[in-house]
């Protein structure tokens, strides 16, 4: 809800009414994660903030320099004022959102934060030490996404000393479009961790599906010895049929049936292919000879 801030106080819609407890409900929603942080502010980086920021959060962007975070927040000012050009925002609702996201260049200014979204390039070594900085930094409670869309969480969770508090958190781009947002939960990832984002998500006005680290987008997939780390020999949590089924509708617009059309038999009785008929091959061309 574009412009609504946490406290219903502070949201224009609040009113007394049958509304009431809608709000109520999203306040506790988001009330999990009123502050965040976001770790890289390129394309996925900056959508994220922008959908943070839009319903309330208070945002802090880490970059590597002030012209990185400058050059990040010009992109969120530009994306909104396309949404109020386009009626999706008003003026003070824009101005609202923008004030709620502020820019560093140490991932120290993240200390108070609850929850902090890794967006930083498809490197896995990068990833890791970004995560092992942050377990350093961060509240033992505070929990640490990843937006990675192709390596294996638990391959980045295990650089941290809280693995059970790590989760994948991939938006689709452009983020503050795409509803679609895909939970990455490990074997060690925590049920309650795992709730909190996805009550989150939701608060966001977002579509998530919760799916096992290895069955997602992407197939992710993590090292014997990144196992072993793990407790050893576990097996990937199967993603259900209905989460791949609203996946399905939520990306790409139709059923799973249509994107995955499953084969039909060739024949009513069995699965078995019906014996296809001989080839007429003229006599000059018979294998027999």
């Amino acid at each position: 809800m574009p412009g609504c801030q946490t406290r219903l106080q502070h949201c224009p819609r609040a009113v007394d009414g049958p509304r009431d407890g809608v709000f109520e409900r999203l306040r506790l929603r988001m009330g999990a994660f009123s502050r965040v942080g976001v770790v890289g502010l390129g394309t996925m980086g900056q959508g994220i903030a922008e959908v943070l920021a839009s319903h309330g959060v208070d945002v802090v962007g880490v970059e590597v320099s002030e012209d990185a975070a400058a050059r990040g927040l010009a992109a969120i000012s530009r994306s909104t004022a396309r949404a109020v050009a386009r009626g999706k925002l008003t003026e003070e609702e824009r101005a609202q959102t923008l004030s709620r996201i502020h820019t560093a260049t140490t991932l120290s200014a993240l200390a108070d934060r609850d929850l902090v979204i890794e967006a930083v390039p498809e490197n896995l070594e990068l990833k890791r030490a970004v995560l092992a900085e942050l377990d350093r930094i961060l509240a033992p409670t505070a929990v640490i996404a990843t937006n990675t869309a192709s390596s294996a969480v638990t391959e980045i969770s295990v650089s941290t000393g809280r693995p059970d508090r790590v989760v994948g958190l991939h938006f689709f781009n452009p983020a503050p479009v795409e509803a679609f947002v895909e939970i990455v939960r490990t074997v060690v990832s925590s049920a309650e961790v795992v709730a909190t984002v996805k009550s989150f998500a939701e608060g966001l006005g977002r579509t998530p599906v919760v799916v096992g680290d290895g069955s997602g987008v992407r197939s992710r997939t993590w090292s014997p010895s990144t196992t072993a780390r793990l407790f050893g020999g576990m097996s990937t949590p199967a993603t259900s049929a209905a989460s791949r089924s609203t996946f399905t509708k939520s990306s790409h617009r139709q059923p799973i049936s249509r994107c995955f059309p499953q084969r039909k038999p060739s024949s009513p009785l069995t699965s078995e292919p019906p014996l296809r008929k001989p080839r007429k091959t003229s006599a000059s061309k018979s294998p027999i000879r």
